[in-house]
């Protein structure tokens, strides 16, 4: 199974056109993903004064350069949730359905209102932390929550333990693709290398508000196709997906979006 998801991961989409001129395109969720981080990174850079930043590693208990690493990590692992039947598989998407066929059964009765990305995100990504960075669980969950709640709408436990529907989430070859992205990004940010020298700790309520924040914008740019153009031109023939050339060609998108919103203008404060 790992080695199809390996090979096929670049199917799973995170936006479609909505216009009906070019309905065979659609932007791979890696590839979102990456915008989104390649978007935080040069906000974090460019944008955020070095005390925002010293204040973000400081709560961390990381180096400045670590905790960089860190939120542009956890930014990619955003839209995490979107791995899931009920957001793959919607209405919308129908076309796409024959790429998702080894997926298991469509959900039936269940809507994406249902369960919204984010509390997909901010209930499944807490084990793979757990597990693949051995973070404690209450700052994995709370992590997890942050970054789950980049619409602004952060999941509740209540809403995680009770109003869960877990058809809509996946069985055991969603669970497989979500912990594919996780190590593709955890392998590319180079993550294992600040584990190695550090690892955070704990975070106040302060600088979550400031990661939720951060991360929310970079969604918010990232998400625009003037700036980020859909990666697949038409579903049918999908090219091969290589992560570096991908980052690269996001972080020259990041750069010319925050320089054509004026965000590099901004003088930052010592």
């Amino acid at each position: 199974m790992s080695e199809l998801i390996a090979d096929n991961i670049f199917r799973f989409w995170a936006k479609l056109p909505h216009d009906e001129i070019t309905p065979n395109k659609f932007h791979p969720l890696i590839c979102h993903m990456l915008d989104v981080a390649a978007v935080t990174r040069e906000i974090w850079r460019n944008v955020l004064p070095i005390v925002a930043r010293e204040r973000i590693a400081k709560a961390l208990g990381l180096s400045v350069e670590q905790a960089e690493v860190w939120v542009v990590f956890l930014a990619a692992l955003h839209d995490l949730g979107k791995a899931s039947p009920a957001f793959q598989l919607r209405d919308a998407a129908e076309h796409l359905l024959g790429l998702y066929k080894d997926m298991g059964e469509r959900p039936t009765g269940i809507k994406p209102s249902d369960i919204p990305h984010g509390r997909v995100t901010a209930g499944e990504l807490p084990n793979d932390l757990i597990e693949k960075l051995a973070l404690k669980a209450n700052l994995a969950e709370q992590l997890s929550t942050i970054i789950g709640g980049h619409h602004g709408s952060f999941p509740t436990s209540l809403e995680l333990e009770k109003n869960y529907p877990t058809q809509g989430v996946g069985g055991k070859a969603w669970q497989k693709v979500r912990q594919e992205l996780v190590r593709i990004l955890f392998e590319f940010f180079n993550v294992p290398e600040i584990l190695k020298a550090n690892q955070p700790k704990q975070l106040d309520h302060a600088v979550s508000m400031i990661i939720a924040g951060l991360v929310s914008v970079a969604d918010w740019m990232g998400s625009d196709s003037d700036f980020f153009p859909y990666e697949v031109a038409n579903y049918k023939d999908i090219p091969k997906f290589n992560i570096h050339n991908n980052f690269q060609r996001a972080t020259q998108q990041a750069s010319t979006a925050l320089d054509k919103l004026g965000w590099l203008k901004w003088s930052q404060s010592e």
